[in-house]
């Protein structure tokens, strides 16, 4: 007998006491504003309640533009992306796409990660078309070698980086190299997991109803369903890098940027937080040059394509969240390694 899922137990108990949790939430929601109530009119009357507004109202306004920045930036992305994987939809089907991809795993792999150089596409664009790729058969090993590898090995976000370092040649090509063997090694590792526990089942459901070389009012319909799902999961992803953001002080950063180690896991985490666009990510790299490791900054320019706070969230279209873990913690772990290693070589 099958087992169920961790998420399908926790649905399962949620429904089953929603009473009960509406209940309680409604109980800690009077006794919170009865304890707060007291509290909120000492403030209004020593003004302090207008104080905290002033402090409050200029973060809100970072909040806000940070946020829309996100959003502005990466949309177009998603667009342009959406309608390359509906046009993947409509005119091939899983036998054509096997036969344009050499039968050999690695080489398949390889080409798979190559694909960015014929298809520009910022990370947010690339999830729609994996997706689309997945629907045509390709296992998930073979869509992260995609994934992945895309918004790195594109012409935009190559000629941006060769402008933004022009002073250091090697910057690029350590990018370009780099960022081949953690996909590969990413990709290999995910080929032991079995299909069903990588694949959301929600997921699963959309590849059963799509009718590949179906009308195109039926293509639309998908298209905007699959634009909709995958733009609400972009502004939560933005919403929470801004928000992480603000309240992240930048002292605490710039204080480990001559460290080896702490350099890189700061640069690290910063690429996670501010969730930038790969096309775009080497100028704001450029800026962190003068006080930071040379091996942090490419593990910025690594980590930051592959897995960041609005990637994660798309990715959760698709993928299930043990799965997503797994994937993310071993990108950390190869980016880290990368980063340490040239530390050391330049040293």
């Amino acid at each position: 007998m099958a087992q169920k899922s961790p998420d399908g137990r926790i649905k399962k108990f949620l429904s089953a006491n929603s009473e009960l949790i509406g209940w309680v939430f409604f109980g800690v929601l009077i006794i919170s504003i009865y304890q707060f109530s007291s509290r909120f009119g000492v403030m209004l009357l020593n003004g302090e309640f207008a104080e905290w507004c002033n402090k409050l109202l200029p973060s809100l306004q970072d909040f806000i533009t940070l946020t829309l920045s996100v959003i502005v930036e990466a949309v177009p992305f998603l667009i342009l992306g959406i309608i390359i994987s509906a046009l993947i939809r409509y005119f091939l089907s899983s036998k054509d796409v096997f036969k344009m991809l050499p039968k050999n795993t690695f080489l398949r792999r390889i080409a798979l990660s190559m694909i960015g150089l014929i298809l520009p596409v910022c990370e947010c664009g690339n999830v729609p078309i994996a997706r689309s790729l997945m629907t045509n058969g390709l296992k998930p090993a073979d869509v992260i070698s995609f994934l992945f590898a895309a918004p790195i090995i594109n012409p935009i976000t190559i000629i941006s980086t060769m402008t933004a370092f022009s002073f250091d040649a090697r910057m690029v090509w350590w990018r370009i190299i780099f960022a081949l063997i953690i996909v590969q090694i990413t990709a290999f590792i995910v080929s032991f997991f079995k299909e069903d526990s990588i694949v959301n089942p929600e997921f699963e459901k959309l590849c059963q109803s799509h009718n590949h070389g179906s009308k195109l009012s039926n293509l639309f319909i998908s298209s905007r369903n699959e634009f909709w799902q995958l733009f609400t999961m972009l502004v939560l992803g933005a919403s929470i890098a801004a928000a992480t953001q603000i309240f992240v002080p930048r002292f605490i950063i710039n204080a480990v940027g001559g460290d080896i180690f702490l350099s890189v896991i700061s640069m690290i985490t910063l690429s996670f937080i501010i969730s930038i666009c790969s096309n775009i990510d080497a100028f704001f790299a450029l800026a962190y040059v003068r006080n930071f490791t040379t091996g942090s900054i490419l593990s910025f320019l690594l980590f930051g394509p592959m897995i960041d706070i609005k990637m994660i969230t798309l990715l959760k279209t698709t993928f299930r969240w043990k799965f997503i873990a797994t994937i993310t913690l071993t990108v950390f772990i190869l980016s880290l390694i990368v980063g340490l290693g040239v530390n050391l070589y330049v040293r």
